[in-house]
């Protein structure tokens, strides 16, 4: 290893380690001045910008430059097999970066592009793959795709399920059809609704898995705000359901139990909320019980 590389490699541990936005920046102009075209230093200097046009600059010469080392090693369909080296995880990082910025700038093709690339790094969904490939095919409002592609995904994640749901919904247009799909959703993030929703403001707990929920809530819920008034109106009846039930709605006091009430009356669910208020007994079931609970008597 050079001297040259050993100071870089120095440089890029202290940028890592440290907390202040200026430092990362101070640091990895320093690695850029050595080299010019470090994709590693110039992905942390672009999370180091508020200007997103002068991020996306730095994001696309970025890419560029790790595109071109990542092929210079690695054939046509070996992808998958680069995620696990450093400039298969830089690769990645700095595709994953780029696709949410472009969608925003109306560049859709463009980002599709890329989250096609990044699920075909990273086919396990190490990083935000799936997330963002959904997301995508969502924002393109390709319903048939998004069904084709969860039914070959063996990788069943939250995007997979929320996409398979929110597919299905706009399809067929019928609750009775997405329901399966809405609770099977909630099983694998129960909190996930209510993030969306802005009930939780911050992962409700402080698990990696809360923290991974409360992210996937922020990217997906425009894609439950922008489709229809009616998957709105069902997301949010089902949610108030299931609140109130798993004790997450409690204060008959405040204006949210109020309001989780009239939600519960306008979408003709009350009679279904009394029963299986019942049938808990102001026990306090685990939410997986909770849910088998409601798509049962929803199905009935």
């Amino acid at each position: 290893m050079t001297p040259k590389q050993i100071n870089i490699d120095e440089l890029l541990d202290s940028a890592y380690e440290s907390d202040s936005q200026e430092e990362i920046k101070r640091l990895t102009k320093e690695i850029l001045g050595h080299d010019p075209n470090h994709p590693e230093a110039l992905l942390l200097l672009a999370d180091t910008l508020d200007d997103e046009e002068e991020q996306l600059t730095i994001l696309n010469r970025a890419y560029k430059i790790a595109k071109n080392v990542f092929y210079a090693e690695f054939n046509e369909g070996e992808e998958d097999e680069a995620l696990d080296t450093n400039i298969g995880m830089v690769y990645a990082g700095i595709t994953q970066r780029m696709i949410i910025p472009l969608s925003d700038r109306g560049e859709t093709d463009e980002a599709f592009q890329l989250a096609q690339d990044l699920k075909k790094l990273d086919p396990e969904n190490q990083t935000q793959s799936h997330s963002l490939y959904y997301y995508m095919l969502l924002k393109k409002k390709d319903f048939s795709r998004v069904l084709e592609e969860t039914m070959k995904d063996s990788v069943h994640s939250l995007a997979w399920a929320w996409s398979r749901f929110i597919a299905v919904f706009m399809l067929s247009g019928e609750f009775s059809a997405a329901g399966k799909n809405f609770w099977e959703a909630i099983q694998m993030g129960p909190n996930v609704p209510f993030y969306m929703s802005g009930k939780y403001e911050s992962p409700n707990g402080d698990t990696e898995d809360d923290e991974d929920d409360f992210t996937f809530a922020l990217l997906f819920s425009e894609h439950i705000t922008c489709n229809s008034e009616e998957l709105v109106t069902y997301v949010m009846s089902m949610a108030n359901l299931f609140g109130l039930l798993s004790n997450r709605i409690t204060n008959k006091d405040t204006e949210e139990y109020e309001v989780a009430m009239e939600i519960l009356k306008s979408s003709g669910l009350m009679d279904n909320y009394l029963k299986l208020l019942e049938e808990t007994d102001n026990k306090n079931y685990p939410d997986s019980s909770i849910i088998k609970m409601i798509s049962r008597d929803l199905s009935c």
